[in-house]
């Protein structure tokens, strides 16, 4: 996949993606890159590890697989995105496959109305689709939005010099 050169993290439209249009102008993808129709590997790590308790919220959660996976491991789970588009297609899935998940659209840089709520965090792959300003918009509610002795449970793109890394990604600092 190739940026434009001026692309801009806070450009990105993810309901436009989640309803069959384009992530960003003039990037055309095939399909959602990170739809994989299950949990990502590594959400199925962390739960067997032990890494979720009592409420948990899938920030960012997208068509909602791992809310869905971590749901049907007996966690209570609240999925949000951005994204309307999103959200409404996870709640179809859920219903379908008889799963208990809320599925709410929510701004993870706010989460307004969840204060004091979770145990734990999921995020897989929110954090780095954020600009700094909005990084810190984003610790400052998950903090709100969590009670003492939260687990945070974070994936996203390594720093590195090119590709996606370069755009994305997040030093381990």
């Amino acid at each position: 996949m190739t940026l434009p050169d001026n692309f801009d993290v806070s450009s990105i439209d993810f309901n436009a993606l989640y309803q069959g249009g384009q992530l960003v102008e003039g990037v055309d993808l095939p399909s959602i890159p990170w739809d994989i129709g299950a949990a990502q590997p590594v959400v199925i790590e962390a739960e067997r590890a032990g890494r979720f308790q009592g409420a948990v919220v899938d920030v960012g959660c997208g068509l909602g697989d791992n809310a869905m996976y971590l749901a049907g491991q007996g966690h209570q789970v609240t999925g949000i995105d951005v994204a309307a588009e999103a959200i409404e297609q996870a709640r179809q899935r859920a219903i379908e496959q008889g799963v208990n998940v809320e599925f709410v659209v929510a701004d993870a840089t706010r989460l307004d109305g969840f204060d004091g709520r979770f145990d734990s965090v999921l995020d897989a792959a929110c954090y780095h689709c954020l600009n700094e300003d909005a990084r810190h918009e984003y610790a400052a509610a998950l903090h709100r939005a969590t009670r003492p002795d939260a687990l945070l449970n974070l994936f996203c793109f390594p720093a590195s010099d090119s590709g996606l890394g370069a755009i994305f990604g997040v030093s381990e600092e």
